[in-house]
């Protein structure tokens, strides 16, 4: 039997059942190379802009002013 077809994604084309409902079956394609050592970065550098503008915590209520009623 040849082997199955992927499409660019990686994942095998979606097979359909008897009564034609499709199947999803997905195949687990890798990170490409280096990219979570990329993301970590933009991550630091992110952190470091921000703690350098001396910026509240995203979701925290630092810095706002609200009257607790």
């Amino acid at each position: 039997m040849a082997a199955p077809l992927k499409t660019p994604l990686g994942f095998n084309p979606i097979p359909t059942l008897p009564s034609g409902i499709a199947v999803a079956e997905p195949t687990p394609v890798p990170a490409p190379s280096g990219l979570v050592e990329q993301v970590k970065a933009t991550f630091a550098k992110v952190n470091k802009f921000r703690d350098d503008l001396n910026l509240p915590n995203p979701g925290s209520y630092e810095g706002v002013n609200r009257e607790v009623k």
